[in-house]
């Protein structure tokens, strides 16, 4: 309660635009709402581009009316704004060398976010297609820890493909059924599951 006091105090002092700091701290909390309304929540780091335009306002706004037409203050802003524009352009570059290929991808989205199912399961899928098998099983039982909702039945028939792929056609079988049993319109467990009866002579 005393720091929200002395920020009032602070913004009735230099007499600042309540209004455009109330529209840049809405701008943050509306553009970052959505992603309190997924269910595999990272806050991923990209999330916070369109919202953090609200706390830049917000930052301006701020500036003491009395300094923003001095000379010192001028060249103080565009030299901070230098910086953050530097600053985000090494991060951009670095961001872009995640999609160099798919390996280098989906390693970096397992490093950055490991509590999501989402991107261990993609990591599983992409180790399996190349057939390194042993590292999509990994990859794709530990997505099924970490899967809630929609995304299970869907990484049940992965794990299930994968264990069909290394011909343990029990574990696949009993994987598949897990699938159909958590959605039963999933046709890719029922035609995994039909694969598996084939393979073992159950016509």
């Amino acid at each position: 309660p005393l720091m929200l006091l002395a920020f009032l105090s602070y913004m009735l002092r230099i007499k600042v635009n309540l209004k455009r700091i109330l529209f840049g701290a809405l701008w943050f909390i509306v553009f970052l709402l959505p992603t309190y309304a997924m269910s595999d929540n990272n806050y991923f780091t990209h999330r916070l581009y369109i919202p953090f335009f609200g706390v830049l306002l917000v930052t301006a706004e701020l500036s003491s009316p009395s300094m923003r037409n001095t000379k010192s203050f001028n060249i103080n802003f565009t030299f901070v704004l230098a910086v953050i524009l530097l600053f985000l352009s090494f991060y951009s570059c670095r961001q872009a060398s995640y999609y160099s290929d798919r390996k280098t991808f989906w390693v970096a989205a397992v490093k950055q976010n490991p509590r999501s199912a989402r991107a261990n399961a993609g990591a599983g899928r992409y180790f399996e297609s190349i057939n390194d098998l042993s590292s999509a099983e990994a990859y794709s039982l530990k997505a099924l820890d970490l899967a809630t909702g929609h995304d299970t039945p869907r990484i049940l028939t992965q794990t299930g493909q994968v264990y069909a792929r290394k011909t343990d056609y029990d574990s696949a079988e009993e994987f598949y059924l897990k699938a159909i049993e958590a959605y039963q319109y999933s046709e890719a467990a029922y035609f995994g599951l039909s694969q598996v009866y084939q393979m073992n002579g159950e016509y």
